[in-house]
């Protein structure tokens, strides 16, 4: 059985491209031929096809630990439109050692919102040793395992933000020096609506005009 596995995302909003970084750690070698299968969450997720991997060094995710994919295995990804949500690595010139490994699957797009902690909506991953039909035989009784799937969740993608303003009368004019004059310094009260709760973890992003610039202090003073 695959002993661990986590997902990261790039971009958690509905209808957006995400570069997803996946972690896994195996427990058997994959021979070469052999692939590595992703499902995504069915109808929340979908692979592009073709699909496209990068090797991931640990030091570009924080919450995870493990080697970038060796490029003597020829990993390539397949995926097939007909199952969008599911994915092969494919081990097209070595096999693969059973090591914690990290790897990113370009341009996965969101497709709907979901929680994390929805059991609908729940990612899986396993090895096999061929690789053919590894994308069709996705979930089939058929499917011969060598480390079996194990299912975990990731993330959860959100609805796009559908009101967003800066409210400037909320605010003492005097206080807090709200101007319209070039070259001086606001002070504004950003008020937003989201559809679902934020998990702990994520992240808001706000991105201002060109021609404007935050003061800068530290990474938690800004």
């Amino acid at each position: 059985r695959i002993y661990s596995a986590a997902a990261e995302p790039s971009n958690a909003v509905v209808g957006a491209e995400n570069d997803v970084t996946l972690a896994m750690t195996t427990v058997t070698e994959v021979p070469k031929g052999g692939a590595i299968v992703i499902v995504a969450p069915m109808g929340a997720l979908s692979f592009p096809d073709p699909c496209e991997i990068i090797p991931t060094p640990s030091d570009a995710v924080s919450s995870t630990f493990g080697l970038p994919i060796p490029q003597s295995a020829g990993a390539i990804c397949q995926s097939d439109a007909s199952k969008p949500n599911v994915a092969a690595v494919v081990l097209q010139l070595g096999a693969l050692p059973a090591n914690a490994y990290l790897m990113t699957v370009l341009k996965l797009r969101n497709v709907k919102a979901f929680q994390q902690d929805d059991p609908q909506f729940q990612w899986q991953v396993y090895t096999v040793v061929s690789s053919e039909n590894a994308v069709a035989s996705a979930g089939s009784a058929s499917v011969t395992y060598l480390d079996s799937p194990i299912s975990y969740s990731a993330f959860s993608v959100l609805a796009a933000m559908s009101d967003a303003f800066i409210d400037t009368e909320l605010l003492e004019p005097a206080a807090a020096r709200f101007t319209k004059g070039r070259s001086t310094q606001n002070e504004v009260v950003i008020c937003f609506r989201q559809s679902l709760a934020t998990p702990a973890g994520q992240t808001l992003v706000v991105r201002i005009p060109e021609g404007f610039r935050l003061p800068w202090r530290d990474s938690n003073d800004c």
